[in-house]
């Protein structure tokens, strides 16, 4: 084995469910004792900096807030999938797929 200065062998367990580390499954939980996916946060995650998807997001909750200088840039793309309203204070392009607009 190297040399490491912090060595985890049967998991990690801080606290009972503030951070678990399960390694039969390989499942990192905060604020959760039991984990169900790679990485599960319960409660609030707030990301400085840039954060990177290379699968599907999904979003469950009442609201989606995008900033405009993220979807305004060029070549930018929001598909919005949704049997609900939405609503936006500005929407431009050319509205070539768009199916319906109620005003």
């Amino acid at each position: 084995m190297s040399d490491k200065d912090f060595v985890v062998k049967n998991g990690l367990a801080v606290n009972g469910s503030i951070l678990v580390v399960n390694t039969g499954t390989g499942f990192v939980g905060v604020n959760t004792s039991q984990p169900d996916a790679t990485l599960k946060v319960s409660g609030t995650a707030n990301v400085s900096g840039n954060a990177s998807f290379s699968g599907n997001v999904t979003v469950t909750g009442a609201q989606l807030n995008v900033a405009s200088a993220i979807v305004g840039s060029a070549n930018a793309t929001l598909n919005i999938v949704t049997a609900t309203n939405v609503s936006a204070t500005n929407i431009s392009g050319n509205g070539a797929s768009v199916t319906s607009v109620n005003a």
